[in-house]
């Protein structure tokens, strides 16, 4: 048992000292799914910007980005939005949702970009629109079944 301590104990300094970051892409996707259902209402929307990274922040204004969520939702045209996969770099604290949605005019493709980590909870960075898709730059991973945000 004192060795089983000794061995975990040494597992964790290493794990810890060795840059690797833990991310939590459940959290990621809850925390999306929460920022998608809010910003269906102005006063939804500005706890929406409330959640997102400071460095958000330092290029949009709260109206700014109120005109960039109300864009998104027209563009959107009430279609329903699935989570599909998400995206990690490693050591950087920094983790990317994907997520599309079909609408009368063609697809939507999203990309939200979470600034954190598993231990530090995560921020909304930045977020892309595309009628094409993205390329991915990481480490992808898609979520066993698409989580669904409904009428956005």
């Amino acid at each position: 048992m004192k060795y089983i301590s000794l061995i975990l104990a040494m597992a964790l300094h290493v794990g810890c000292s060795s840059g690797v970051i833990v991310h939590d892409p459940a959290r990621g996707a809850e925390l999306i799914v929460t920022f998608l259902s809010s910003i269906k209402t102005a006063a939804g929307i500005e706890m929406a910007y409330e959640w997102t990274d400071d460095r958000l922040k330092q290029e949009m204004t709260s109206n700014e980005f109120g005109q960039a969520m109300e864009s998104l939702r027209k563009l959107n045209a009430g279609a329903d939005i699935s989570l599909t996969g998400y995206e990690t770099f490693g050591a950087r604290e920094e983790m990317v949702i994907y997520a599309d949605s079909a609408t009368g005019s063609g697809r939507l493709h999203f990309r939200f970009s979470l600034a954190g980590s598993k231990h530090k909870d995560y921020y909304l960075l930045s977020y892309d629109l595309s009628d094409t898709g993205f390329d991915t730059r990481g480490i992808y991973n898609e979520y066993e079944e698409p989580i669904i945000v409904t009428g956005i």
